[in-house]
């Protein structure tokens, strides 16, 4: 029973405090999970970047540009991705099935070289000049 709970608090606390990056303009972006904001939308979660930043995460959405070589259903083929929309030339909103890890994916994708940029779908706040 102790081993239980001990593996329950460590699990439950490493996914509360595990930083999430993924790469956007050649650059790695790391976020930390902000807990005490809350979405109507349950998809949307919501973290700080680095410099204090508050993002929403569309929790199942990647926006993907494929690089010339790489063709869509390659990458939807490989990676079990549920639905796609096209939003421009080779670029693809990708749903993902709720099991899967948008982060690790769009760094796997970023990383194989497959695509120019793999990001999340990210909701931010407009600032007034």
């Amino acid at each position: 029973m102790k081993q239980k709970i001990l593996f329950t608090t460590l699990v439950l606390f490493t996914n509360l405090f595990a930083q999430n990056s993924y790469y956007e303009f050649g650059k790695k972006v790391t976020l930390t999970p902000l807990l005490e904001k809350k979405s109507t939308n349950t998809n949307v979660k919501y973290y700080i970047n680095e410099k204090k930043e508050t993002i929403g995460i569309v929790s199942n959405e990647l926006i993907v540009k494929c690089d010339k070589n790489t063709l869509k259903d390659v990458i939807l083929n490989k990676y079990n991705i549920k639905e796609t929309e096209k939003l421009g030339k080779d670029l693809y909103l990708l749903r993902l099935f709720n099991s899967q890890n948008i982060f690790e994916l769009a760094n796997i994708l970023y990383e194989s070289k497959t695509v120019e940029f793999a990001i999340p779908n990210t909701i931010k706040n407009i600032k007034k000049r």
